[in-house]
């Protein structure tokens, strides 16, 4: 449900973020900003061990937009526990 002044809008795959109409919300910069960390870990650790819990951080980018499409993308890369 969303409230006065609230948008849901499409972040990645089938994933959704509700953001505030006229506030901070997820851009390219963002978009960006998720696909070099998730190209970057992959050519890293290609044949790695894609049961190991990976720990990343995600420093300030609003509203986490970065953090959850990393999330994404890791998940549909196999991995399977992420922190």
């Amino acid at each position: 449900p969303q409230a006065r002044g609230e948008e849901l809008c499409n972040l990645v795959g089938t994933w959704r973020i509700l953001q505030r109409a006229g506030s901070h919300r997820w851009t390219t910069d963002d978009l960006v900003t998720a696909w070099v960390a998730s190209v970057t870990h992959q050519q890293q650790n290609e044949g790695g061990n894609k049961n190991e819990v990976l720990n990343y951080l995600d420093l300030g980018t609003g509203n986490g937009s970065v953090l959850q499409m990393v999330t994404w993308a890791l998940l549909k890369d196999g991995y399977r526990h992420t922190k």
